[in-house]
């Protein structure tokens, strides 16, 4: 069999003579490194032909890869350190493996991180305005590839690999997820947006899996958007290739339908397997999930920018949290206070807090209180953004035959779990103060408090 797969691979099967011309080109590079695109090296028939000269497969950021190709530059005097090839078809490559072959013929095939669309771009611009060394034909005298030198010192990759928010998901059958990354965090309608996961397996896969993703609004719940792939799809390398240890970080894109309601939305992610559609349990910091399925990433869409509060504030909290002014809408009705409240994170929040809003009387009387995480508990102040605002409404229960007057309106924040209340920076107390008028039946502001 292993006979008839080297003659199947190296000269008869027609479609795989691009497999031959550049396993021939690859397997002569004894010396020096070599940047290709994925889509060459993880062809079966080609993958077959490197294993003699190339049999480990690893992942390595760019950060290795920047100094696997300075420290080769020293060896390889008068030659160039690095050659990258291209395909002549046009098209633009998003994820790559460089080539490192050692004397020992125990060359290692190094898995980059999937680039963006930009950088991918980048890449191949750079590339291309470069004289090629030589151009890789099939027996037929058709161009397969073109191989191009680079300078290291000019190398048109990312300096670094782009971080991810650190993740501990752990999926049945041997699967880690380690991070995720939503790109951009605010989109507008009918905009593309990506979604970088990153992978690790932990021993090695007997099956293939789909992965699920569907993007959903945070205050209703409902989807507007889901993309089915098989894992490793986006770079070509599908998971029953993935040896113990390896890391994948791959790119997913989807368009935001062009009626999308602004807000906040989410990522549900899950695996199933591709035969039995079956899905992969999750375990998220040693629990269960109970959906097979995790949540994750942030997106807001937004069309205009949010409109200022009607009363400023600008009282910051601890923990990052400043109070920007409030709203008092005047449709609310006379048994109910409506409230607005304009949150910004000014940095990164650690935690969850609990809103309270307690209405007092003229003698210090609590008649009416509302306490919750911000816009009902869907939107914790752990997922906001350093720098973003948040709008959160409330309506505040009136008692019957509530008279007209003077009252007072403390606003502040919590921990649920401890009752340890936020303090605001600077100042003893640990609540905002804000002076309400009651004149028939109708609240007005009428200054800031103590």
């Amino acid at each position: 069999m292993h006979n008839y797969f080297t003659i199947w691979a190296s000269n008869i099967a027609p479609s795989r003579d691009e497999a031959r011309v550049l396993a021939n080109y690859l397997n002569s590079r004894v010396g020096q490194l070599t940047l290709t695109p994925n889509r060459f090296y993880t062809d079966t028939a080609t993958r077959f032909l490197l294993q003699a000269s190339y049999p480990i497969l690893d992942s390595a950021s760019f950060e290795v890869a920047g100094a696997l190709i300075t420290a080769h530059r020293a060896h390889t005097a008068g030659e160039p350190a690095v050659t990258c090839i291209l395909p002549r078809d046009g098209s633009t490559p998003s994820a790559w493996v460089l080539l490192e072959p050692r004397a020992d013929s125990n060359g290692v095939a190094h898995l980059l991180p999937q680039l963006s669309e930009v950088q991918a771009t980048d890449l191949a611009n750079t590339v291309h305005a470069r004289k090629p060394l030589l151009t890789l034909f099939d027996n037929h005298g058709r161009g397969v590839a073109d191989v191009y030198p680079l300078d290291p010192n000019t190398l048109p990759l990312p300096e670094k690999t782009e971080t991810l928010q650190p993740l501990e998901v752990k999926f049945a059958d041997g699967l880690l997820l380690l991070g995720s990354r939503v790109q951009p965090e605010q989109a507008k309608p009918g905009q593309q947006v990506s979604l970088w996961l990153k992978w690790q397996s932990t021993h090695m896969l007997d099956d293939d899996y789909d992965l699920f993703i569907h993007l959903f609004n945070l205050q209703t719940g409902k989807r507007i958007a889901q993309v089915n792939q098989s894992l490793g799809s986006s770079i070509l390398l599908y998971s029953h290739f993935w040896l113990p240890g390896l890391v994948v970080q791959d790119i997913h894109s989807f368009q935001l339908p062009p009626d999308a309601p602004e807000g906040v939305y989410r990522f549900e992610i899950g695996l199933y397997h591709r035969a039995s559609l079956a899905r992969v349990p999750v375990t998220i910091a040693g629990q269960r999930a109970a959906t097979d399925s995790v949540v994750l990433g942030k997106l807001r869409v937004q069309v205009a920018p949010l409109p200022p509060p009607t009363f400023d504030l600008m009282t910051p909290f601890e923990d990052n949290i400043l109070l920007r002014g409030l709203d008092l809408p005047t449709s609310s009705a006379s048994d109910t206070l409506g409230i607005v409240l304009h949150w910004q994170a000014t940095g990164v929040i650690a935690q969850d807090y609990t809103v309270f809003m307690h209405l007092l009387d003229e003698h210090d009387h609590l008649v009416a209180q509302q306490d919750n995480m911000p816009q009902q508990g869907r939107y914790p102040t752990s997922l906001w953004s350093p720098g973003e605002v948040v709008l959160d409404a409330y309506a505040l229960s009136l008692p019957p035959q509530m008279q007209d007057g003077r009252y007072r309106l403390r606003i502040g924040l919590y921990d649920l779990p401890t009752g340890r209340r936020l303090r605001l920076l600077g100042q003893g107390q640990d609540y905002v103060e804000v002076m309400l008028q009651r004149l028939n039946g109708r609240f007005s502001l009428s200054g800031k408090g103590r």
